[in-house]
């Protein structure tokens, strides 16, 4: 009797001892599934971390890039204008003429392939302004010239290739903004720049006679350093 309680007794022991031991055991289980998790999450957060510094950088990055090329660009098209502007003040002294309107002196030195605001009006003012003024010359030279005669000389001076001629003596080609695609100095270009550039004196003066004793004073080579080849009125 005493002997069976006794192993009752160890029985239950056991037993006790077995029970501790699993919840020992599902404790640390548990334990290492909280340290494990507590790791993933640090690592994700650092991955996260890692990943905001990188983004961080590729923005920056970006950003310097951006920057610079801004003010690449910006130092290119201000050295551009003021190259541009230079031009203009040359010209201006080199025929004797100061426009109060600068714009319009830039319109007229301004191609349709460059820009939309551009000289092709001033162009067709400018061509009526050399004929008239061409004719009138003609007429105050010679009353009984005629009208084929006339016709002629005003066709001489103020054709593509004569207006061409005296737009390349006053250095239009390099002058006149036309698109990159485009060649500054083929007849087409600076025959419309000089046209243009008389157009602009007479919007500018508000008379078309100014405009017209100016070309006539440029294509006789007066008033122009260096002079311009004239043709016979």
């Amino acid at each position: 009797m005493l002997s069976s309680s006794i192993g009752s007794l160890l029985q239950f022991l056991r037993l006790e001892v077995e029970c501790k031991q699993l919840k020992l055991l599902h404790f640390t289980v548990v334990g290492i599934s909280v340290l494990q998790n507590q790791q993933k999450q640090r690592d994700m957060s650092s991955i996260r971390h890692l990943l905001l510094s990188f983004f961080f950088l590729f923005s920056l990055t970006l950003i310097t890039t951006s920057q610079g090329r801004d003010e690449e660009l910006h130092y290119g098209t201000s050295k551009a204008s003021s190259q541009f502007e230079a031009a203009l003040d040359t010209l201006q002294k080199r025929i004797g003429y100061k426009f109060q309107r600068i714009n319009l002196l830039r319109r007229a030195m301004t191609h349709p392939s460059y820009s939309g605001e551009n000289n092709k009006a001033l162009s067709i003012l400018g061509l009526d302004v050399l004929e008239t003024s061409i004719s009138l010359r003609c007429l105050v030279n010679d009353i009984d010239v005629s009208a084929k005669e006339l016709n002629n000389r005003i066709t001489k001076i103020s054709e593509m290739d004569s207006c061409a001629n005296e737009a390349l003596r006053l250095g239009l080609d390099k002058i006149i903004r036309v698109s990159s695609k485009t060649n500054s100095s083929i007849p087409p270009v600076v025959c419309g720049g000089f046209r243009a550039f008389f157009g602009a004196v007479a919007v500018d003066s508000g008379k078309a006679d100014d405009a017209g004793n100016l070309f006539l004073s440029v294509h006789r080579g007066g008033g122009v350093r260096g002079g311009i080849a004239a043709f016979a009125f």
